[in-house]
């Protein structure tokens, strides 16, 4: 190779043009000398493709591409730029591109074009292989050879060049992928032309799948064949050749057989495609063995399929036509590039010798040793190597030369001739051939995977259906006979007593309740000594028919005694919830569980209680028809107030018959069994017409109509007929209130229910004669029964119920209410009739006492109602929980302290302007000091800061609720911090309790334990709960350490009782007081570490109250109580949980202590995770600042620098207060002057106006007598005035009044400013001070120090002692300045309004 040349580009030096008597297989193709000197290779036929030259395509019609100028240095043509150009060319030889499958095929003809008439001995291919390699002495076999296949040649498709190529007669060998360098070819064997075929201009249809396969597999087996493709590469391309048809069946070609195969899911079948013409293309296929015929679709010629092998992984794989050499049928890449071979001739061929050329050998060809096997690219480096072989004259002993090169720079030498070519060879592989069908056939297995079988899919998919049908149906069996035999067990256990259902009274028993103690506080006997009267279900309103089934059991005339619909929806709300919401039991399901089940077993909440209801409710509808049953249930349930059955309930409430109750009365008495104590009208109106309300509304909704037929004949006054429709409609108005309508048989119009909905809303509800002891107690006891075990239980069962209740600590408790009632009505006139206590143990949630109202029997201050559980405002009793969520760090990291100073100073929140309640303002307070005192503008500064959002979560987690609503639902605002939003006492007492515990809040009880009639216990409570920590124990205690710390609120409250108890026993105590011009609740609310106790004080009518707050009305009854409660308790200290610090803190800003704080600090309390701020916060700030402007002194003026102490408050109020309000004696106190003002945050700037005030004569020390001028200039904008005093000495402590006022400003240097006759004074040391005043009142002050010296008199005057010289109106000598006035003369300048500014500030944030 030349140096310097391209070897890419490399063309014959000598090539000439050929004859024109030659046909050229393409346009541009010359035929070069065929020198042994010539450097580049033949194309076959011995024609040279130049790189300008057109592919080898027939192409007769198409003109000849535009040639581009040859490079420079090159001389050869660039290639063209057109789609259809061959790839680059390297030095003559073609490389075929690395590309994939779609990119080989392109421009490829669509079929692989066969041979025809081929006996099964023999074919053309062969005899054109033997004619092109036989010897010069076998002239008798080249005799053999058709002349036909040497005058007309072979179409063949080229694996390389993936492009047709006409094989001519004479010695072709094709051509390697890739060229390194030219060989020259022997002179004594003259290259032939290939004549070129045009192919037939045909329009060829859209081929199918199956053909578009057919296609690709040809060209990939001859790639392979020919080594230009691994056996990896053969395997991903035949993997996705492989179709899977609309069936399901994955389909493939035989690579050897070219037969079309299906893989049945275990073998593959040979078959024919669907929708494919033929088995395959052609009659005869080439494989590595020779042309094998083909199978014909009808079986007429060819071979059966035989057995399908399988892989290594046991994967079946396409089978092979079987062969004679079945070695050389397994595709491998040791598969040599051979002409066909005629089987008669393949016994007596020389075996092919294996020879190991990684150790040096070469692999010559079993057919002829003049021929070489083409070998697969070797990768040296990152670069492919390609041998190239050339045909060999014959007689010629010597392999021609082989040269390898790389794709880089690399070249291994090259060796010409015999051995060296072997050398060469052994250098140029880097791996050993593998041997003939070393290598199986390639793996389908993974095109075969489950996820690309559809016809796995569908199999298993059959077998998985069927095996879960079967087991399904197993199951289903075995679950039915359970199912069936549970049933029967369920209905012989209880069959005798649905048999008896009809004669059976409900079983009761007398239910007792005891105090801790053991004492009986009340018994609830038979309902048969009270109200019962059983009426037949003709003889009971239909609506009241209609009103229950439309709220209990809408399907009853239907279903089958328990309803599957029902039982979905309750179980889908409750799994929503999480809880229990939701029941599905129908009339019938809860007459079983009320009447027939166990009473203990009917109390569970299980599923086997649900199935035990659901089948005996199945087996009374079987043997009871639906107007027994629904007689039976409305004769027996509980309706609330002692009252069983509809009857005595129309009388109870209404004093009516059931017979005539309307539909509204319906309504209200229907929807009382769900829950008699929580629909109670007596104690809990509110939730009793809503109840009312919901039934209307479902009645309304009734299947969807709000009809519903009854079926049996009514005796009623309404008289509706068997089979009768009843219906009730809903219309909602356009002010959104809903006016419902009734119907029954015989009305002509629906009538409206306005009228007799109202009458039952302001109806009188009074509980029948009932007896007890703290009966208010007794009834929470029974509201608890009734939740936890249902109505009919607390009578059936004969429970006897063990309490928390102390009866010391109640009976106390009810004395103190009615006697302090009376005292405060007597002394202080209060007109107050009501209050109700709670005393709760805190370490365990025990209730111990509950006083509900100042008396359960008079109806004039509804004393049924039990306050304890009403909304109620609460005052400043709710300001422990404002500061607690402002105890707790936000998202921010901010916090209160008990140190943390708020500025209780009038403050207006957009138009809310709270006040204290003495009216007074305190100025900057300590948290300790505000809550100690109950100061209301502090709790609301600090709810303003934490938030509503953060303050209500809290409340709710301590487990405050909020009747009427929480403050972020009612947007209640900042009035919540002093008590504005309804709260309950009981839940009030059980927060409390939460701050006793440290932040741990356990749930309130009231029923130690239960017994049935038998002894047997059916309930204790856990009386050491470990309860939930909702709040951090350090910010709990520090509220519990502000209201048990008395100095704190002596300010306020002073020492002593009612606020302290005796013994010096610690206690927490908070009062309360809600309203503002009236008062209508006052509250006390206080702990120590054995009890808490809540009372309120207030009219249940909510009528104001006069003339007490919450330390008269309420504190002294809770201190009664407690007193009462503690009794022989030993005094014990609340626990100080870890995590508290103590620190030293200013005491006017809650920070450590700053220089400027010296003197007023002490010691405070704090979290240590919530510790006072760093000293550099404090309020206090000494800065130097410039004396006019006030801005932070810097170079632009250093003339009047001063060092000012400013106070930095981030509330814009404590300004104002302190300036123009109450707080000017806090400053001074202070050392501040005044106004005060926060710390500029500007320095001064070089364009700042600034005053010219200097005085020039008499010079600073200069000692003077007589009579003296004072000499300077004063000018400043906004010029005032300018004044001129005195003070003895050279450091006074005061001033004298001005001695001159001039309006005039004296802008030149040496201006008059004044004369001064110092014989006046007395000899000594003096200051002259010069004061420029502005119209805004700023001032600037130039001093001069002098020394009077004025001769004495002869005579000695008499001593005077005068702290402070007189002034003489003569000491100013003439001449004066002109327009100059003595200060006797001088009237007092009236000044404009801005020299005494009112200071609205914006303080700088601390």
């Amino acid at each position: 190779m030349a140096e310097g040349r391209d070897p890419k580009n490399m063309r014959p030096d000598d090539a000439q043009p050929p004859s024109g008597d030659e046909q050229r297989p393409v346009d541009g193709w010359h035929k070069p000398d065929a020198s042994e000197q010539s450097p580049s290779p033949e194309a076959p036929g011995g024609w040279f493709k130049p790189e300008d030259a057109p592919s080898l395509e027939p192409a007769a019609s198409e003109p000849p591409p535009e040639s581009t100028p040859a490079s420079e240095g090159d001389g050869a043509p660039a290639q063209p730029e057109t789609p259809g150009a061959a790839p680059a060319k390297t030095g003559g030889w073609y490389r075929p591109p690395d590309a994939q499958i779609e990119d080989l095929l392109d421009g490829v003809d669509e079929t692989i074009p066969e041979a025809s008439n081929v006996p099964s001995e023999s074919t053309q291919a062969q005899a054109a292989h033997d004619a092109q390699f036989q010897r010069p002495d076998d002239d008798a076999t080249r005799a053999d050879t058709p002349a036909d296949a040497e005058e007309e040649g072979t179409l063949i498709l080229d694996a390389r060049t993936a492009e047709p190529t006409h094989r001519g007669t004479g010695p072709v060998i094709e051509e390697p992928p890739r060229s390194t360098e030219s060989t020259p070819v022997p002179t004594d064997t003259p290259p032939e032309p290939v004549a070129a075929v045009a192919p037939e201009a045909v329009t060829q249809p859209e081929p199918s799948p199956f053909e578009e396969a057919e296609r690709k597999i040809g060209v990939l087996r001859q790639r392979y064949q020919a080594g230009y493709l691994t056996r990896e590469e053969l395997q991903k391309e035949l993997r996705n050749l492989m179709i899977l048809d609309d069936e399901g069946h994955w389909w493939m070609l035989g690579l050897e057989s070219n037969r079309w195969y299906y893989y049945d899911g275990r073998d593959w079948v040979p078959g024919t495609p669907p929708g494919h013409d033929q088995a395959v293309r052609g009659s005869v296929v080439r494989t590595e063995t020779g042309l094998q015929q083909v199978v014909d679709p009808e079986g007429t010629v060819g071979h059966s399929a035989p057995d399908i092998p399988l892989d290594e992984d046991d994967m079946p794989l396409p089978q092979h036509v079987p062969q004679e050499d079945l070695g050389a049928t397994l595709v491998s890449p040791a598969s040599p590039l051979l002409e066909p071979v005629r089987r008669s001739d393949a016994p007596t061929r020389p075996k092919g010798q294996q020879v190991d050329i990684d150790q040096g050998g070469v692999v010559s060809s079993p057919l002829s040793p003049m021929v070489t096997q083409p070998a697969r690219p070797v990768q040296i480096g990152s670069e492919d190597l390609t041998i190239q072989t050339v045909p060999v004259a014959p007689g010629d002993q010597t392999m021609p030369s082989v040269a390898v090169q790389s794709a880089g720079d690399q070249t291994v030498p090259r060796v010409v001739g015999g051995a060296a070519v072997a050398g060469a060879a052994a250098e140029a592989i880097s791996k050993p051939k593998p041997r003939l069908g070393e290598f199986p056939q390639p793996d389908y297995s993974a095109a075969l995977d489950v996820e690309h079988n559809r016809a796995w899919y569908t199999k298993w998919g059959i077998r998985l259906a069927v095996i879960t049908v079967i087991g399904g149906m197993a199951i289903t069996l075995i679950l039915l006979l359970g199912v069936v035999g549970y049933y029967f067990y369920v209905i012989d256990a209880y069959d005798e007593r649905v048999a008896q259902l009809g004669d059976l009274v409900a079983d009761f028993e007398t239910t007792r309740i005891f105090d801790t103690e053991g004492t009986l506080l009340a018994e609830f006997n038979s309902p048969e000594t009270g109200a019962r009267t059983e009426v037949p279900l003709s003889e009971i309103s239909p609506w009241l028919i209609h009103a229950t089934i439309a709220t209990e059991n809408e399907t009853f005339y239907t279903d089958p005694g328990f309803s599957v619909l029902a039982i979905v929806r309750a179980t889908v709300q409750n799994l929503q919830a999480g809880q229990t919401v939701s029941g599905a039991s129908t009339i019938t399901q809860q007459l079983a569980r009320a009447l027939v089940l166990e009473t203990e077993f009917a109390q569970q909440i299980s599923n086997e209680r649900k199935v035990a209801e659901v089948i005996v409710a199945s087996e009374i509808v079987r043997k009871y028809d639906k107007n027994q049953i629904l007689a039976i249930y409305l004769n027996e349930f509980f309706y609330g107030n002692f009252a069983y059955g509809v009857e005595a309930a129309a009388q109870t409430y209404f004093g009516k018959a059931a017979r005539d109750l309307n539909p509204a009365e319906a309504a209200f008495i229907a929807g009382l069994p769900q829950s008699p104590a929580t629909y109670d009208p007596v104690i809990n109106r509110e939730a009793a017409m809503g109840r009312m309300e919901q039934v209307l509304r479902l009645m309304s909704e009734a299947n969807g109509t709000g009809c519903i037929s009854i079926q049996h004949a009514d005796n009623s006054p309404y008289q509706v007929p068997n089979g009768g429709e009843l219906c009730v409609s809903a219309v909602t108005q356009p002010a959104g209130d809903v006016v419902y309508y009734y119907q029954a048989p015989g009305m002509t119009e629906p009538e409206e229910m306005t009228l007799d909905i109202t009458r039952v809303k302001i109806a009188n509800f009074e509980r029948p004669d009932f007896r007890a002891t703290h009966p208010h107690f007794v009834n929470y006891v029974w509201q608890q029964l009734e939740e936890d075990y249902g109505e009919q239980a607390i009578y059936s069962a004969g429970f006897r119920v063990y309490t928390t209740l102390n009866e010391q600590i109640q009976s106390v408790a009810e004395q103190s209410v009615t006697e302090h009632l009376a005292y405060v009505n007597q002394v202080y006139g209060a007109r107050v009739n009501n209050a109700s206590v709670v005393v709760m143990r805190p370490a365990d949630g025990a209730v111990m006492a509950m006083v509900g109202s100042a008396d359960y029997y008079n109806d004039d201050i509804d004393g049924q109602v039990n306050v304890a559980f009403t909304a109620q405002q609460p005052g400043s009793s709710i300001k422990p929980l404002v500061y607690l969520s402002a105890f707790e760090p936000d998202e921010d990291g901010r916090y209160l302290t008990p140190a943390s100073v708020i500025w209780d100073v009038p403050t207006n929140f957009s138009g809310y302007t709270p006040r204290n309640y003495d009216g007074n303002f305190n100025g900057p307070v300590s948290v300790r000091y505000a809550l100690g005192n109950s100061l209301n503008i502090p709790a609301v500064k600090a709810l303003e800061r934490t938030g509503m959002e953060r303050f209500t979560a809290l409340a709710k987690r301590v487990g405050l609720s909020f009747p009427l609503g929480d403050p972020v639902e009612r947007q209640a605002g900042l009035p919540t911090a002093l008590g504005a939003v309804e709260v309950r006492l009981f839940d009030m007492v059980s927060a409390f309790a939460m701050l006793a515990n440290n932040g741990r809040r356990v749930e309130p009880y009231s029923i130690i334990y239960i017994e049935d009639s038998d002894g047997n216990e059916v309930y204790r409570a856990n009386t050491s709960p470990e309860g939930l920590q909702v709040v951090n124990p350090e910010y709990a205690y520090l509220i519990t350490n502000i209201l048990s710390d008395n100095e704190a609120r002596a300010a306020e409250f002073g020492r002593g009782q009612p606020m302290e108890l005796s013994g010096g026993r610690p206690a927490a105590i908070k009062t309360g007081t809600s309203g503002t011009q009236n008062i209508f609740d006052v509250w006390t609310m206080g702990y120590t570490p054995q009890y808490v106790t809540g009372v309120w004080v207030g009219n249940t009518d909510d009528s104001p109250i006069y003339n007490v707050t919450g330390y008269y009305a309420a504190a002294p009854i809770w201190n009664r109580v407690m007193e009462a409660a503690h009794q022989g308790q030993p005094i014990q200290q609340f626990n100080e949980p870890p995590g508290l610090v103590r620190a030293e803190i200013c005491a006017d800003s809650g920070t450590l202590p700053s220089p400027a704080c010296a003197g007023r600090t002490r010691v405070e309390l704090f979290a240590q995770n919530a510790q006072p701020p760093a000293a550099d916060r404090d309020i206090f700030r000494q800065l130097q600042v410039d004396g006019y402007t006030g801005k932070l002194a810097n170079q632009y003026c250093q003339d009047d620098v001063e060092t000012r102490t400013f106070v930095s408050i981030s509330d814009p109020a404590a300004y104002d207060w302190i300036n123009n309000g109450g707080g000017a004696s806090w400053a001074t106190s202070r050392g501040l002057e005044l106004p005060v003002m926060p710390p500029p945050s500007e320095e001064c700037s070089p364009n700042d106006p600034r005053p010219f005030v200097v005085v020039s004569s008499p010079a600073e020390g200069q000692t003077v007598q007589g009579v003296i001028q004072l000499r300077g200039a004063v000018t400043m904008p906004d010029f005032n005035r300018y004044e001129i005093r005195y003070g003895v000495s050279h450091q006074p402590e005061a001033f004298s009044q001005p001695v001159i006022v001039e309006t005039v400003q004296r802008p030149e240097g040496e201006s008059v400013l004044a004369e001064f006759d110092t014989r006046q004074l007395e000899n000594g040391q003096y200051t002259l001070r010069l004061v420029a005043i502005d119209a805004f009142g700023r001032d600037v002050n130039r001093d001069i120090h002098i020394t009077i010296d004025n001769p004495q008199p002869t005579a000695t005057p008499a001593p005077t002692t005068a702290p402070m010289p007189t002034q003489d109106p003569n000491a100013f000598a003439t001449p004066l300045p002109e327009g100059f006035v003595p200060q006797d003369a001088l009237p007092t300048p009236t000044l404009a309004p801005t020299l005494t500014p009112t200071w609205t500030l914006t303080p700088t944030p601390q």
